[in-house]
C-alpha cells in the first residue's frame, strides 16, 4: 500500500473560514450535477456539530458581519438563510454623518420597498450556518480535510499539488481521510490574508496601511436600538453602530488612528471598556440612551490588501486573500459572495479536464465581476481617506454631498442599491439562479 497516496480531485478549496465554506456549499450542487469531485482544505477545524468540541477557527470569533440584502437573497437561495436568520439582527435604516458637521444621509429599506437594508450576523452564528450543511453531508463529491495544515502547494502537470501536514494523534472528525497529497485540476485559493499558498506560488499583494486600529466589541444600551445603523466619520476614523438581534445590543467597529493614545498616554487603555464607553457616547452621543455593558474588545489593524495576480491557468484567488478591504463600508464578505454567486454561474457548465476551455470560462468570471470589484474597492479605500480629512475645502464638500445624496432620489437609490449588494451583477446572477431553478 502506497503510504503517501495522491488524492485526485477536480476542484480543491483551500480555506474553510467565511469564504471557504460559502464556496464549497455553491459549488457542491455543481460537482455532483458534473460528477466532480470538490475537496476542502484548513488547517483549523470548525466542530460544530451537537456532541462534537468546537474547536477555535481564526474567520469565526467574536466579530460581526453586515449581510447586504443581495447577500441574503443569495443564501436565501442557497438554504442557509432560514437558520441563520433566526440570529440577524435587520437593517431598517442608515444614519449616515461626519461629527461636528452639518450634512446628513438616512437610507431607509421602506424607501427601496425591501424589508431590511441588511442584516447584521455574529461570525460564529454565520460560519456554523455555513459550516453546518458540510459536516452534516455524505456526498461522494465533497471531501474534507480539516486539522491538516497545508505546507506545500506547487504546480503539477494538469493542476496543482498540494502537500499536508499529517497530525500524529487527530482528534476524531466526521468524513477525514489520511491523503497526504491532492492533486487538483483547479485549485481556488480562500485561505484569507496573508495567504499560504500566495506565499508559497510567489503570487505577491499590493499592500497599503491606514495607519488605523479597530476596535471591535458588542454594546448593551438602555433603550431599542429598532433597527437603526450608524455610520459616524471623525477626523481619527470612522465609528459604526450595527443593530444586532437582540434590540438593546449593537455590533461597533471603531476605526481610529493606530498611534492614538486615551487619555493617560497607555494604547492598551484602548481595550477598557470604561474608556471605550465614554469614547463612543463623546463620539455619537446618546441615540439609544446611555451604554449599559461593553463586552470584551478586540483590536485590529487596517490595511488593504490586493492580490497582484488572482488568476492563474487553473488557479483563482478569492475573498480576503484576493481583497482585503477597509471595513468601513463593510462590503469586504458581500464582495466575496457576489463573486462566488458569478464563479457558480460561469463554471457549471465548464469542462475541467479541456484546459482552453476552463480558462476561457475563469476569464469570463475575472471580466464578469472586474467592475464590482474597482467599485467596492474605491468605496472602501477613499471613503475613509475623504470623512478624515481636516482641510476645510474637503469638509465642506462632503457635508454638502451627504446633504445632496440625502435630498436627490436617484443619486440616493443607486448608492443604495450599490451598499445593498443590488446593483446590476447581483441582480442578474439571482434571476439567472432562478431561471435554472424553474423559476421557483
Amino acid at each position: 500500500m502506497n503510504p503517501n497516496p495522491v488524492g485526485d480531485y477536480d476542484i480543491v478549496l483551500a480555506g474553510g473560514g467565511l469564504v471557504g465554506s460559502a464556496l464549497a456549499n455553491a459549488l457542491l450542487p455543481i460537482a455532483q450535477n458534473n460528477g466532480w469531485r470538490l475537496a476542502l482544505v484548513d488547517a483549523a477545524h470548525p466542530m460544530m456539530a451537537k456532541n462534537i468540541p468546537q474547536q477555535h477557527h481564526p474567520s469565526f470569533d467574536d466579530r460581526s458581519t453586515a449581510l447586504s440584502f443581495g447577500s441574503q437573497q443569495w443564501l436565501e437561495r442557497l438554504g442557509i438563510w432560514p437558520e441563520l436568520a433566526k440570529q440577524a439582527g435587520a437593517i431598517a435604516r442608515i444614519w449616515v454623518g461626519s461629527k461636528g458637521q452639518w450634512g446628513k444621509t438616512r437610507l431607509e429599506a421602506t424607501d427601496q420597498g425591501v424589508p431590511a437594508l441588511g442584516w447584521v450576523v455574529g461570525n460564529r452564528a454565520l460560519g456554523q450556518a455555513l459550516w453546518q450543511p458540510l459536516l452534516a453531508t455524505h456526498s461522494e463529491h465533497l471531501d474534507l480535510y480539516l486539522g491538516e495544515p497545508l505546507v506545500a502547494v506547487r504546480p503539477s502537470h494538469q493542476g496543482y499539488q498540494l502537500e499536508l501536514q499529517q497530525t500524529r494523534n487527530p482528534p476524531a472528525k466526521p468524513k477525514r481521510l489520511h491523503a497526504k497529497l491532492l492533486h487538483a485540476k483547479l485549485l481556488i485559493v480562500a485561505d484569507g490574508y496573508p495567504s499560504f499558498c500566495c506565499q508559497q506560488l510567489g503570487i505577491r499583494h499590493s499592500v497599503e496601511t491606514y495607519n488605523q486600529q479597530a476596535l471591535i466589541t458588542n454594546i448593551q444600551w438602555q433603550t431599542p436600538h429598532q433597527g437603526v445603523a450608524y455610520e459616524r466619520f471623525t477626523p481619527a476614523g470612522a465609528l459604526a453602530l450595527l443593530p444586532l438581534r437582540e434590540g438593546h445590543q449593537t455590533a461597533l467597529v471603531y476605526c481610529t488612528k493606530a498611534d492614538a493614545k486615551p487619555s493617560g498616554g497607555d494604547l492598551q487603555a484602548a481595550k477598557n471598556p470604561q474608556w471605550l464607553k465614554s469614547e463612543v457616547q463623546r463620539v455619537i452621543g446618546f441615540p439609544f440612551g446611555q451604554i449599559q455593558r461593553v463586552g470584551s474588545i478586540s483590536e485590529f489593524p487596517l490595511i488593504q490588501a490586493i492580490c497582484k495576480e488572482p488568476l492563474r491557468e487553473r488557479l483563482l484567488v478569492m475573498g480576503n486573500a484576493a481583497h482585503l478591504l477597509h471595513p468601513v463600508a463593510g462590503q469586504g464578505f458581500n464582495l466575496a459572495l457576489r463573486e462566488i454567486a458569478a464563479l457558480q454561474q460561469h463554471l457549471a457548465h465548464v469542462d475541467l479536464e479541456n484546459r482552453s476551455h476552463l480558462w476561457q470560462a475563469l476569464n469570463r468570471y475575472q471580466q464578469h465581476t472586474a467592475w464590482d470589484f474597482t467599485k467596492t474597492r474605491q468605496i472602501s479605500h477613499i471613503l475613509p481617506q475623504v470623512f478624515t480629512s481636516n482641510w476645510s475645502s474637503v469638509k465642506a464638500l462632503r457635508s454638502s454631498c451627504l446633504t445632496l445624496l440625502n435630498l436627490s432620489k436617484t443619486p440616493k437609490a443607486l448608492f443604495t442599491q450599490q451598499m445593498m449588494g443590488m446593483a446590476e451583477p447581483m441582480v442578474s446572477l439571482i434571476d439567472h439562479q432562478k431561471t435554472c431553478d424553474g423559476g421557483h
